[in-house]
């Protein structure tokens, strides 16, 4: 895993392409990442590996919903 500013780069390996199409989902599914670009091959063992680069994008806050005044009642 590797960062550049907000860009991550990162590699490994996966034993599905399903496990590595979940790992997207989760990614993009956080709302904090973007750009999600993935690179796969199977080796020989059967297993996939990968690299990939993303960017970190947090959502952006909510503001603070106001607070009412309080009423002048009795």
């Amino acid at each position: 895993l590797d960062q550049n500013n907000t860009v991550f780069s990162m590699s490994g390996t996966g034993t599905s392409v399903n496990a590595l199409a979940d790992f997207v989902s989760n990614l993009e599914g956080t709302g904090f990442f973007k750009n999600i670009n993935l690179v796969n091959a199977q080796d020989a063992s059967g297993n996939f590996t990968f690299s990939m680069t993303c960017e970190f994008s947090p959502p952006a806050s909510p503001k603070p919903a106001a607070i009412p005044a309080p009423s002048g009642g009795d």
